[in-house]
């Protein structure tokens, strides 16, 4: 196989970024649902409706963007804008479910709409809302293993290993985002907090 173009330092701290954007990303999971629950008023459409939208655009982002990683030469230029889109998503996602709200407000002031329909309205619209972040997300995986594997008979090794680390750092931002950043941040400052490092990561890659 090809020698790798980066020093070897660069893979372990490489790893370190992806455990942080699984740790991020739950960051943005918890606080977005605690969002929508002032969307909603009810915490079991908040939850049905972040959980559709995220498995959705992990699905989506995993398939498409995994696609596209594969013809890829340079995967981690591709993962740094990745990562950058994530991160402004979490500077725009308190903005974007404000204006649902007022739209919300604004078509239950022109329309004689029923709970359950204007339920249906308010899921639809979050969901659209919520999706490309996750499409982003979900597409982070296939592009890390783009660069790490590069023989056929290392595929499962790696694939396992990225998917645990993430997943541990999944983990670890939901306990951190449940039970500290938005208890001594606040709620829309935890998003600002996790989102930061994701802008910044930028500089790393390039």
């Amino acid at each position: 196989p090809a020698a790798s173009p980066y020093g070897h330092w660069v893979q372990p701290v490489i790893l370190l970024l992806f455990f942080l954007s699984g740790a991020t990303g739950l960051v943005y999971e918890v606080a977005w649902m605690r969002m929508l629950t002032l969307v909603f008023g009810a915490t079991s459409f908040a939850t049905a409706t972040i959980l559709s939208s995220f498995f959705t655009g992990l699905a989506i982002g995993s398939f498409a963007i995994g696609r596209l990683a594969d013809r890829s030469r340079r995967p981690l230029r591709l993962y740094a804008i990745l990562e950058i889109g994530v991160g402004a998503s979490a500077f725009l996602m308190p903005l974007a479910l404000a204006g649902l709200t007022e739209l919300y407000v604004w078509l239950s002031h022109q329309f004689a709409i029923e709970f359950y329909q204007f339920s249906l309205i308010r899921f639809v619209l979050s969901f659209l809302v919520l999706v490309p972040p996750a499409i982003l997300m979900g597409g982070t995986l296939p592009v890390m293993v783009r660069f790490f594997v590069r023989r056929q008979e290392t595929l499962g090794r790696h694939v396992g290993r990225l998917y645990g680390l993430n997943t541990l750092g999944a983990v670890v931002g939901s306990v951190a985002a449940g039970f500290f950043l938005i208890l001594f941040l606040g709620l829309y400052e935890a998003t600002y907090a996790a989102g930061a490092p994701e802008v910044l990561r930028r500089d790393f890659h390039n």
